[in-house]
């Protein structure tokens, strides 16, 4: 064995090995994982730019089971023998999976250092020391700076307990050493590797994205989101932006690696920034576009009230065609509880704004919180459905708890926290809510389906239209945009059609106190019936603009 260890350092000229990994979630969506991990594509670049040979794998994005990632894991892991293998956890889903994936290498003899990180990993170390013993670390917060350290104490044989960031249990005791400063200039890490980049582009050429990100943090503070507080902790300051020739330096390297690359997906909390820079920090963008002939779609989050006509022209000459907006809730009491700061207006301003520069909006909120009652529930339905914007996903949203937030702190002093880590709820102050919230969970799974092609649809419709308007084909994108508005009436009636199934669902948990097997088989009933006309109305458009049942590949993208 030692004779086979000396060969391999050899081979590799005495790197070191490490494995980065995404464990996959359990739970079975339409929305498949469809762009790679920057968080794995950053540790892993930053650890090849100091001499360690980094090997990722996405179980998550190769679409494998819990079982097929393990079993696939365990063979890297008994072939490359790494030092490390590192998990990321991008929300509470992964970690049962995960947790479970780091017990079955160590019954299998895995001997590598196995570390986690991610949000909440970084927030609820404790509980997944007690549920998993056989992790050796956590790193918490910024990971790209410690992972490097432990990587170079466990190469060298040194002690590796006293490292910034990380969480490790000692004889049954739990030890967390402080956080060191964040990275202050993140022009200074290479770019992410790209590993999964043409994969996920030839697997899911419909649906797969690739992610950039241009910043890191938040400047604002909703009470739900764990960001701000990620980023508070450690000294630093809480929004760090890139350069701006820094970040097209990263699109122009994509572009040459990626020809057929048509959309860049900004991953950015706040694609803009604070107020007092943000329309000078987009006017550089758009300059250096120009002075590299950059044309490519961008997609990317901002806030409500960082939306102005005056962004929005320059978000479009940019080449921003979809914006992902929080708008959270229809109740501008509840606005001021998740410390949103926005109004009803600023949403409807918002909106409005965009659809004037022909730019696409999606949505998110939290229909269901412990804090709802079900008239705000029920308004929620009728504002946004009322938007003409595919709202589906946000139907079935639930308020999560983040521990480290404001509002998680007050749910736990109320004793509404039901459960235990990874698998807490809540009990909402209105218990017509969670009763509706089973109803509605168990019921719209049909409706899922209508959101999945309505989501691609809406995407094909917007490269097509993009790819126009940059080959100058005056004709063609007229006739997209004709096409566009027969989607935008489906939409409309679409999102009436599934408004007024949720609002049968609320009268019914409205008018009884214990819901029947007998009233939920009848209401699952008619929400498959309602589905399958809702397909009927996708399918006759795509019938009537059969341009746009071609994939990405067919139309040459």
């Amino acid at each position: 064995m030692e004779w086979y260890q000396r060969c391999r350092r050899r081979i590799h000229n005495m790197a070191e090995i490490v494995v980065l990994t995404k464990i996959p979630r359990r739970e079975i969506s339409y929305f498949k994982d469809n762009g790679e991990s920057l968080s794995l594509a950053y540790l892993a670049s930053f650890l090849r730019q100091n001499g360690y040979i980094v090997h990722i794998f996405d179980a998550a994005l190769e679409g494998l089971s819990v079982v097929e990632a393990q079993n696939k894991l365990l063979i890297l892991a008994t072939s490359l023998e790494p030092i490390v293998i590192g998990f990321t956890i991008a929300d509470m889903t992964f970690i049962n999976p995960t947790i479970d994936t780091i017990k079955f290498l160590r019954k299998n003899f895995v001997t590598s250092h196995l570390t986690m990180g991610g949000h909440s990993p970084t927030f609820n170390y404790k509980e997944i020391f007690k549920l998993c013993p056989e992790l050796d670390s956590i790193i918490r917060f910024e990971g790209e700076v410690p992972l490097l350290k432990l990587c170079d104490s466990i190469k060298n044989k040194l002690d590796w307990k006293k490292l910034p960031n990380l969480s490790y249990s000692s004889f049954g005791k739990i030890q967390e050493n402080l956080p060191t400063h964040l990275i202050e200039n993140l022009d200074m890490l290479p770019f992410p590797a790209r590993d999964y980049t043409k994969y996920i582009i030839n697997k899911y050429p419909d649906i797969a994205i690739v992610p950039l990100a241009g910043s890191r943090g938040c400047f604002r503070n909703c009470g739900f989101c764990s960001i701000r507080k990620f980023y508070d902790i450690p000294l630093g300051k809480p929004w760090r932006p890139r350069d701006i020739k820094n970040v097209v330096e990263e699109i122009v390297d994509l572009k040459e690696n990626i020809p057929f690359l048509k959309e860049v997906v900004f991953i950015d909390d706040n694609f803009t920034g604070p107020e007092k820079n943000k329309i000078d920090r987009m006017n550089n963008l758009l300059e250096e576009f120009k002075k590299n002939n950059i044309k490519i779609m961008l997609a990317i989050s901002d806030r409500a009230d960082n939306i102005t006509d005056d962004i929005a022209q320059v978000w479009f000459n940019l080449g921003v065609r979809l914006v992902l907006i929080g708008l959270e809730s229809a109740s501008n009491k509840l606005l001021k509880k998740f410390n949103k700061e926005i109004s009803i207006q600023n949403q409807i301003d918002a909106i409005n704004i965009l659809d004037r520069y022909n730019i696409d909006t999606a949505i998110s909120f939290i229909n269901f919180t412990p804090w709802s009652t079900i008239d705000d529930i029920e308004n929620n339905v009728k504002h946004f459905s009322s938007l003409n914007i595919n709202m589906i996903q946000g139907l079935l949203n639930k308020y999560q708890i983040y521990d480290g937030t404001p509002l998680a702190e007050e749910l736990r002093s109320n004793r509404q926290v039901i459960g235990e880590y990874p698998n807490f709820s809540y009990i909402s102050l209105d218990e017509r809510v969670d009763k509706l919230y089973d109803l509605i969970h168990s019921s719209f799974n049909p409706f899922l389906e209508i959101a999945y092609k309505l989501k691609l649809t809406e995407r094909k419709i917007r490269i097509l239209l993009f790819d126009s308007q940059i080959k100058n084909q005056v004709l063609l994108e007229n006739e997209i945009k004709e096409h566009k508005k027969r989607f935008q009436t489906i939409t409309k009636i679409i999102m009436d059609t599934i408004a007024d199934a949720f609002t049968i669902g609320i009268q019914i948990v409205k008018s009884n106190n214990y819901i029947s097997s007998e009233e939920e088989s009848t209401f699952k009933k008619y929400v498959e019936e309602k589905s399958i006309e809702c397909l009927r109305v996708i399918d006759w458009f795509s019938d009537l603009c059969p341009i746009f049942n071609y994939s990405e590949k067919q139309i040459k993208l």
